[in-house]
């Protein structure tokens, strides 16, 4: 059983302690989810919030980092502590956790992939292959794409996984892509 922390409402969920060394809480769900309507993922592009001019929107340039501003849409949805991951929170987690593919079932019916990440502590949160929407392609239940809230040499840093492995990586989605968000929460120390 996962040790959570804070009240559990529709607007403020859970954070799951993993036992990480940063002491990063992880949270129990994405950004956007509905239990009543969990085979439809929330999407967003990277800053969706960000007011770009018009002539720059789209265009891979220097962009500022985002984790904790008002164009992270964690921090804005979901308020106090919660932010969008950062490249390190998310390397920590693929490093200092264990990562298997799994599909699960709710309400007796079965549920797209996704991997779950057991912390050195024994508690685990599970991300589900919700894909990504494109304006080329929306892949579900074989592939996970969770931005992050910073950006390498113009490019927005995210993780990436399906049923054979997990990566991170800046150089395949652009900012107008739109991936799912699991926010995350420092512990008071």
């Amino acid at each position: 059983m996962a040790i959570m922390i804070g009240q559990n409402n529709d607007k403020y969920p859970q954070a799951i302690d993993l036992g990480l060394p940063s002491g990063t809480l992880w949270a129990r769900c994405n950004v956007g989810y509905d239990p009543e309507d969990a085979e439809d993922p929330v999407f967003f592009a990277w800053g969706e919030r960000y007011m770009w001019g018009e002539t720059d929107h789209g265009k891979n340039h220097e962009l500022p980092d985002i984790v904790g501003t008002k164009y992270d849409v964690a921090h804005v949805e979901w308020g106090g502590d919660w932010q969008m991951p950062t490249p390190e929170q998310f390397y920590e987690l693929i490093n200092c956790s264990k990562s298997e593919w799994i599909c699960t079932e709710e309400k007796g019916k079965a549920r797209v992939g996704g991997r779950k990440f057991t912390g050195p502590n024994g508690n685990s949160i599970y991300l589900p292959a919700q894909g990504y929407d494109s304006s080329v392609w929306r892949p579900l239940g074989n592939i996970g794409a969770y931005w992050t809230g910073v950006s390498l040499c113009g490019h927005p840093f995210y993780l990436f996984f399906d049923s054979e492995k997990v990566h991170t990586g800046s150089d395949y989605f652009d900012i107008d892509d739109r991936l799912t968000i699991r926010p995350v929460m420092k512990r008071d120390k």
